[in-house]
């Protein structure tokens, strides 16, 4: 998907988003300020950044405001997704999204996943898109093959030429689904939330000195467990992780010594 561009992050804006970013800054932040709608409202404030910038914020678990009131220190995030959709770019500003998916997410994120779960399980699972003929292919197409610009953007252009005749229609027409886990449901019904606090009212370990604990306590204290939104419950999962991590792989604690309940 991520080299054929079947993801929203992927299309970067529906024809009356260029035309917002084709206003002068004056008028651009006289709009956000006067629309009412608050989903308006931040796709507009989403299009006054740059390419990456739009990106980086469609993907990341935590906003950038969110990251400074937790983290010491700067992110270096922006400069980094930059950099390689620079270099990309001549590819087509859609295909070089795509390729910061294949540099990033994809190494960092779900296909290190996908393997870990697998041989957990005595499993090798094999991508049959990520066979190197395809990926080739995928990355030597342009823009047009690949996404249309009509006024709902749609991707994977080519895929679905070569394959609505042979799959069952069903097949064919259904929604992308994904296979996240219930993290909300953890929080809700299995007292996550309370677990990482707990864990970082504790905690001595080096997490400290990447995020304030304090603001990580208020941050977990001011979440509505009612109303807990997806986007919630990952960022707890996160911080979660991100306390094991550092214990396994800066303090070189042993994983099987590592109390998950204290």
């Amino acid at each position: 998907d991520e080299i054929f561009l079947g993801y929203g992050r992927h299309h970067d804006g529906l024809w009356f988003d260029h035309l917002f970013m084709c206003l002068p800054s004056i008028l651009k932040k006289l709009l956000i300020s006067i629309v009412p709608i608050k989903i308006l409202k931040n796709r507009l404030k989403l299009n006054s950044l740059s390419v990456p910038e739009r990106f980086i914020e469609r993907v990341r678990i935590f906003s950038a405001i969110d990251i400074k009131k937790l983290c010491y220190g700067e992110s270096s995030v922006v400069a980094k997704f930059s950099a390689i959709y620079s270099e990309h770019e001549s590819r087509g500003k859609h295909s070089a999204l795509g390729v910061l998916d294949l540099l990033t997410y994809l190494p960092d994120n779900i296909l290190a996943l996908t393997d870990k779960v697998g041989m957990a399980a005595s499993i090798e699972i094999r991508e049959p898109f990520l066979d190197h003929r395809v990926l080739e292919y995928g990355l030597f197409l342009k823009d047009g093959a690949k996404i249309k610009n009509h006024f709902r953007r749609r991707g994977k252009i080519i895929l679905r030429s070569i394959f609505h005749k042979i799959l069952p229609q069903d097949v064919f027409r259904a929604k992308k689904m994904g296979f996240a886990g219930p993290v909300g449901s953890w929080c809700k019904e299995n007292g996550l939330v309370s677990l990482v606090a707990e864990r970082f009212r504790q905690s001595s370990t080096s997490a400290s000195e990447i995020l304030d604990s304090t603001a990580v306590l208020d941050f977990l204290e001011h979440i509505n467990l009612d109303s807990i939104s997806n986007r919630e419950a990952n960022q707890v999962w996160t911080l979660l992780c991100l306390e094991i991590w550092v214990q396994i792989f800066i303090e070189n604690i042993d994983p099987e010594k590592i109390e998950l309940i204290k």
